[in-house]
């Protein structure tokens, strides 16, 4: 909000190092108050653009701010067609990362609200947006794949349309209570939760081609669908392996709540002491219905044409929870932490492949969007060997060991922070896909330590080491025999006798300050080996381009810098 703010009205701005009562660090965070004059310590503030340009370019921005010394409300509204979704109070200055690919129309609002009592023993923040977008974009790709005997080359071009809505709400409650000290109370509770609710609906027209000859090498005046079109006698019908159009058309939903309840308490043993708590909750829930029509034509195979219809509603439930006791042992902490987190996700696709109908035309004189009559006849269309139902339970139990303090060693200021964390996670896995039905169950053990070291010299240097290592294990689905051939051009295969993925990380960092004339000395060094990489590699048809991908282990993957 700083941006808006006028400088007429700041009577002082302080930065100083923030103390938490209710956290443990070693490196306090920086914090700014903005101090007013006491005349504007309540008022109202307004901002208005109203801007056009040319090629019917526009951008119209409102907002208001209503501020006490203990409240303060927030509003904002943003119409535009120049890739703009921001919100007042953000970066003014833009960002690489901010401007995206295409054309997008937005219409976005928003209402901050917070207050707090006269005595600073509560707050109460809540963040509200609506965002509506209808994006479009086009591009023109060229792909080439490097193969032993002879290279093969893609070019494609892709319109796409996409309307999204999207409303969210975030709002947090913070209580300290207990203790006659009005500074600091021994009892924080902190409660988040928050929503969001987004609709949306795209639709694509694309076209690809791939051949054994550079594009560039055929005349330029000939466009991609043309090269699609080839007929016997066109003479770069023997470099075309296959062409491809098609088009798509996708709505759904997607509905997503959590939350967190956190509670410390302080003044345990000589008042050094306290414990945190945590329970916290993700549900999310969401379904698209998606139409896909697309035509592949072959120089060694007939044409295949496919007008599918798919659902595939899936949701996600998730809770857990934390106890952590921080034992302070004179310069530093010893913090046992016990967690449980438990999560449920479930995936429903049905696929239907219309074109299987007698009576169904196999090309596009079906409109996309068009089905059948009748639901029989809907499910006599029903590819059985590509629908599927899995649902997945994770129970993991957690328990970790953090070692945290500093002291001082030969004229040296020494820092440490070392977790030794073990965890215990119980897999299952429920999947049904034709005539499959498989129940399958996985229990591992994952050892994984990390830690900083920070050394202090007396010349202004600092020294930090600090070592990383992650152990993860692949999907239980890759263990299951499936052939998923849902896009004909790219067919997906399992790997049952993959194994656990570790990654080690280990970095040194040297700093030198106080130089003459204000230098900085400060010199690098990072090392990350993987072990048991996961990595999708594909075998290719030359006759009809077509990738089968096989996910795999792999090893030699290090960097050092």
């Amino acid at each position: 909000l700083l941006e808006n703010l006028p400088a007429y009205m700041v009577k002082n701005i302080k930065v100083y190092e923030r103390d938490d009562p209710y956290r443990k660090t070693l490196q306090k965070p920086l914090a700014m108050n903005v101090v007013l004059k006491k005349q504007y310590a309540e008022g109202w503030i307004s901002n208005l653009e109203i801007a056009g340009g040319t090629n019917e370019r526009y951008l119209d921005r409102i907002f208001g701010l209503r501020f006490t010394d203990h409240s303060r409300l927030s509003l904002f509204g943003n119409i535009n067609n120049i890739n703009d979704n921001r919100k007042p109070g953000e970066s003014g200055e833009w960002q690489p990362g901010d401007v995206f690919n295409g054309r997008q129309r937005t219409q976005k609002a928003g209402l901050d609200f917070y207050v707090e009592d006269l005595e600073d023993t509560w707050n109460f923040n809540t963040t509200n947006e609506v965002n509506h977008a209808i994006t479009h974009q086009e591009s023109l790709t060229h792909h080439t794949t490097f193969l032993p005997d002879n290279n093969v080359y893609q070019k494609s071009d892709n319109w796409q349309k996409s309307s999204n809505t999207h409303w969210s709400t975030e709002n947090t409650f913070i209580l300290m209570s207990g203790g006659k000290n009005k500074l600091v109370k021994p009892v924080r509770t902190e409660i988040k939760a928050g929503m969001t609710y987004h609709t949306y609906q795209n639709s694509q027209i694309s076209r690809l081609a791939e051949m054994t000859i550079p594009f560039d090498s055929l005349p330029s005046s000939l466009s991609l669908q043309q090269i699609i079109d080839a007929t016997p006698e066109s003479y770069w019908m023997a470099h075309l392996l296959h062409g491809s159009r098609g088009a798509m058309s996708a709505y759904g939903y997607q509905l997503h709540a959590d939350g967190v309840v956190r509670n410390t308490i302080r003044n345990i043993r000589h008042n050094t002491d306290y414990i945190e708590s945590e329970i916290n909750w993700d549900y999310q829930k969401q379904n698209t219905v998606l139409y896909q029509q697309n035509n592949i034509t072959y120089s060694t195979a007939p044409t295949d044409y496919r007008h599918q219809y798919s659902r595939t509603p899936c949701s996600t439930n998730n809770f857990g929870a934390l106890l952590r006791y921080n034992y302070f042992i004179g310069k530093g902490w010893i913090t046992p932490e016990l967690s449980y987190q438990h999560r449920y996700h479930s995936n429903d696709r049905s696929l239907f492949q219309l074109q299987q109908l007698d009576y169904w035309d196999k090309d596009f004189s079906h409109a996309l969007t068009e089905l059948p009559s009748t639901r029989d006849s809907l499910l006599m269309a029903s590819d059985a060997r590509n629908s599927y139902y899995s649902s997945t339970y994770d129970n993991e139990f957690r328990f970790k060991v953090n070692f945290q303090g500093r002291f001082a060693f030969k004229g040296l200021l020494i820092n440490y922070n070392v977790n030794l964390p073990l965890e215990l996670v119980h897999t299952k896995l429920y999947y049904q896909r034709g005539i499959m039905d498989e129940d399958v169950n996985r229990n591992t053990c994952f050892i994984n330590p990390n830690g900083e070291l920070n050394i202090f010299g007396k010349k202004n240097t600092q020294y930090r080491i600090r070592y990383q290592q992650k152990t993860t294990a692949p999907s239980l689905i890759y263990r299951l025999d499936i052939t998923d051939d849902v896009d004909p051009l790219n067919i997906r295969l399992n790997n049952s006798d993959l194994k656990n993925t570790t990654s080690y990380q280990g970095e040194f960092q040297f700093n030198k300050y106080n130089l003459p004339h204000q230098g900085f000395l400060s010199s690098y060094l990072s090392y990350q080996i993987v072990q048991n990489a996961l990595a999708m590699g594909f075998l290719y048809d030359p006759q009809t381009g077509v990738r089968t991908t096989r996910p795999d282990n792999v090893n030699g993957n290090w960097n050092i810098y």
